[in-house]
């Protein structure tokens, strides 16, 4: 018998037909439900070479094995007289018919089918790219980052100058609404590091760069300028300006002029002429840019000289209205509210009739508006009128971060979460690497529940800054808001050795030991409104008020929420009423001040609404619980969702003696991360009754035994029952 005959009897060629056709069905049926389920590219190249692989093994198996009623043997063990290979290869000619069938289906089900919506989908897909791809072009196109100018100047003191002559030719490109101009912190970020521009670029989201030098001699100036596309550093424009010192400003203007004209502006629309620059004496001038500079720091000593650089400016030139608008926006900056030590009444006073003259003198001034709207920011009950003068700041010079994130607080001050979030993404989209904003958006998506937004921003601020102060102090917050203490002990801890006296560090990581209960070290250690939390919780009553009505000085709506706490858990139900009916005539005068509707879900009105109900005042009562109903549901409404408001919502059905749904609202909280222990119902009395319930005690010792884990990992002894 000759060898293809052999192969015929075996059923090789029909064994190896209809492995071809099976293989054929698993690689369509995989290139179908790979995408659907996500599956990596790789995985049909796996599975065409292990198809392959099997291929050669399937034809030795046919050949050296035959099919028997007794199973399968090898093919020399069976007696040709009792072979059946006939019998097998009638049904392995009904298995390729039937599989023949299937592939013809399957086949044009494809094409008819799936292929036309594979197809639309891909245009649509391809299309959309096209169009993201061209207005990320558009946008690029339209940008551009400005780099703080090199001092060339013999005296390295002078480049406060070369600093300031860049800012200014930045605020004059900011007046253009259809060009993206990089905020100033992340431009002078780069400042003497050497990066390069293609890393820039992409690092602010810009296609042009204006970098430069200034060399200042004596009653001369040299200014260069050049103007570079980020992509692959092509010069489009350079020019050197050499003038007498008296005519900076219009140099600074004929930059920021000749620059828009590179741009070809026309392209983007009809565009306002550009705000010339105020004018005033050189000696002014540069006073103005020094202290500038110096308040851009951040730092007490550095905002205490630019006080005294601004007070000569004003006395140099007193109809300097940038002068007069910069200094009352220094001295709110040096109150205890910000980075100082002056008492907020005493700053506020001295702050206010500069900013005024500002405006009085330039009406178009926006640094006089944005720091009106300061004023008024850091003034109880006035957020709305700082929240009309910051918006008329900003449309004079959109580019103002600092105005746009004190506007973001006050909108969040009224409870506008969503628009006070919408307004932090923007100002990080001009401006990345902005650590207020980076602070205030973490905060924002932790207290509406987007843990995973906190973290990518995080993540993205590690990647620009690294190890930076300020993002440490971002992941500090993130980790303690969204009640992951053990993290957020570590990093405020570390802050905190780093920078032993900041006040910010000390308050941070007096939180986290205050979350951990290591009340006597915060009483003794802390400050702030976490020194008063853990005073009352060891019933140091007295002390613990001269705390915090030391803080309601500083911080008033926190503060009082933290001293009304205090009185009504400590049976001074009459005090807390006599200090509320002193300062405001109604609740409506008091909400007007302390409005608490920033999403961290303060119990202040709970607070009121026991204590009325504890002097036996029904209708205040009532009156109390509606209103600290009404607090929560609009917080609740504008994506407030976190444990603090569970904690608010507990207390209110608490209030109401809805006792299940004061414990569904303690479950959740305990479930997003906040730790309570069984002392919850002596820190707090309106959970007395709770005291013995099976769900009470199930979630208080659940958080005494989170609380104790993290207590073990930090080498802390461990917190006792009650």
């Amino acid at each position: 018998m000759s060898f293809f005959n052999e192969l015929k009897r075996r059923n090789v060629f029909k064994v190896a037909a209809a492995y071809i056709i099976v293989g054929w069905l698993i690689m369509q049926v995989g290139d179908t439900l790979a995408p659907a389920l996500h599956l990596p590219d790789w995985i049909n190249s796996a599975l065409a070479f292990f198809l392959i692989l099997g291929f050669p093994l399937a034809l030795f198996f046919a050949w050296a094995f035959e099919m028997t009623p007794e199973g399968i043997k090898k093919e020399k063990d069976v007696d040709r007289g009792e072979s059946i290979t006939h019998i097998t290869s009638e049904k392995l000619n009904h298995v390729i018919i039937g599989l023949l069938v299937v592939a013809v289906g399957y086949f044009a089900f494809d094409k008819f089918v799936l292929d036309p919506g594979r197809d639309a989908a891909k245009i649509e897909a391809a299309v959309q790219t096209a169009q993201e791809t061209a207005a990320e072009a558009d946008t690029s196109d339209n940008s551009i980052a400005v780099l703080p100018f090199v001092n060339m100047s013999e005296d390295a003191a002078n480049e406060y100058f070369s600093d300031g002559i860049s800012e200014e030719i930045l605020n004059a490109l900011a007046q253009v609404g259809e060009l993206k101009v990089a905020g100033r912190t992340s431009s002078f970020a780069f400042k003497g590091k050497g990066e390069d521009l293609r890393t820039i670029g992409e690092t602010l989201g810009v296609a042009n760069i204006l970098e430069g030098s200034v060399r200042k001699s004596g009653n001369k100036v040299r200014i260069t300028a050049q103007l570079i596309q980020a992509s692959d550093g092509f010069h489009l424009w350079s020019e050197t300006y050499d003038r007498e010192l008296t005519d900076i400003f219009a140099i600074q203007d004929e930059i920021a002029e000749t620059i828009l004209e590179q741009l070809k502006l026309t392209l983007m629309g009809e565009q306002p002429d550009l705000i010339a620059s105020a004018t005033t004496d050189v000696q002014t001038y540069e006073l103005y840019l020094r202290a500038r500079q110096l308040v851009h720091k951040r730092d007490l000593d550095s905002i205490q000289l630019a006080v005294q650089l601004l007070r000569q400016a004003i006395n140099t030139d007193p109809g300097y209205a940038p002068a007069h608008a910069q200094l009352g926006i220094t001295i709110l900056l040096e109150s205890e509210l910000n980075y100082g030590t002056t008492p907020a009444d005493e700053a506020r006073a001295a702050a206010l009739p500069l900013l005024q003259k500002s405006v009085d003198i330039n009406p178009d001034l926006a640094e006089g508006w944005a720091g009106l709207g300061l004023y008024y920011l850091d003034l109880p009950g006035s957020a709305d009128q700082a929240i009309e003068y910051l918006r008329k700041s900003l449309a004079l010079n959109p580019n103002q971060v600092d105005a746009s994130n004190w506007l973001q607080n006050g909108l969040q001050a009224r409870g506008k979460v969503a628009e006070a979030t919408e307004l932090v993404e923007q100002i990080l989209a001009r401006d990345p690497l902005y650590r207020p904003a980076m602070f205030n958006l973490a905060v924002k998506y932790v207290l509406t529940n987007q843990l995973d937004k906190s973290e990518a921003l995080i993540e993205r601020s590690e990647g620009h800054l690294g190890n930076d102060l300020g993002v440490r102090r971002v992941k500090g917050l993130h980790y303690m808001l969204s009640q992951q203490t053990l993290q957020g002990y570590r990093v405020t801890r570390d802050v905190l050795e780093e920078f032993p006296t900041d006040p910010n560090a000390r308050i941070a990581h007096s939180v986290a030991r205050m979350q951990l209960h290591e009340n006597k070290a915060v009483a003794e250690h802390g400050i702030g409104w976490p020194q008063c939390v853990s005073l009352t919780r060891l019933k140091r009553v007295e002390e613990a008020a001269s705390v915090c009505q030391a803080w309601i000085e500083i911080s008033p709506e926190e503060g009082t929420n933290h001293y009304f706490d205090l009185l009504i858990n400590n049976g001074r139900a009459e005090t807390l009423l006599q200090y509320l009916h002193k300062r405001w005539p109604d609740l409506d005068a008091f909400e007007k001040d302390y409005p608490s509707f920033d999403g961290f879900g303060r119990q202040t009105m709970g607070h009121i609404a026991l204590a009325y109900r504890r002097t036996g005042d029904d209708t205040m009562f009532a009156d109390a619980m509606r209103r600290f109903r009404a607090n929560i549901d609009h917080q609740r409404a504008n994506g407030a969702d976190n444990a603090l408001m569970e904690l608010a919502d507990a207390y209110y059905f608490a209030l109401a003696q809805n006792w299940d749904a004061a414990l569904a609202h303690l479950e959740r909280a305990n479930s997003m991360g906040y730790k309570l222990t069984p002392s919850l119902s002596s820190e707090w009395e309106v959970f007395k009754e709770l005291d013995g319930h099976p769900r009470f005690e199930a979630v208080t010792q659940d958080g005494l035994r989170r609380i104790n884990e993290t207590r073990k990992a930090l080498g802390i002894e461990p917190l006792e029952q009650g």
